[in-house]
């Protein structure tokens, strides 16, 4: 059932803001640098290949796949930063860079890191939760 809850999130994310976004970049007359969309595709790819990881770990219930995945999570917020470190740079150095553009690429980049939490969330985590191996909290315990 959680399976199912979270990719009908992550499929949410996906038709209401991540092909509307994308369709609207190939639209724009200003669109971002080939490398921009070269690092979105493979963020896609990766996506994409992770959904196929989390429908593994559902049949499955592979362990080594759980934790695979859920260090994915990690990968795709190290992705996230770095996206939001290149464009701060950008806005310095560049008089031209437009804030708008800035502003739906990381749109973009949170949404696509969105749904991977979701696939994180549908098939990693029940797996690993129920071997006692996934803290119910981040954050550290006050003493």
């Amino acid at each position: 059932m959680s399976f199912t809850v979270q990719i009908g999130h992550a499929a949410d994310v996906l038709a209401r803001n991540v092909a509307a976004q994308i369709s609207r970049r190939h639209k724009q007359a200003g669109r971002p640098p080939p490398r921009a969309d070269a690092d979105l595709t493979n963020m896609l790819d990766r996506l994409s290949t992770n959904l196929r990881t989390a429908a593994s770990i559902l049949v499955t219930e592979d362990e080594v796949l759980a934790r695979r995945l859920a260090d994915e999570k990690q990968g795709f917020r190290s992705l996230e930063e770095t996206r939001i470190a290149s464009h701060v740079a950008s806005l310095r150095n560049d008089a031209s860079f437009e804030p708008l553009n800035w502003i739906a690429d990381l749109d973009l980049v949170r949404d696509i890191k969105r749904i991977n939490d979701h696939l994180v969330a549908s098939s990693a985590y029940p797996i690993l939760m129920k071997r006692g191996e996934l803290l119910e909290s981040r954050l550290k315990y006050a003493e």
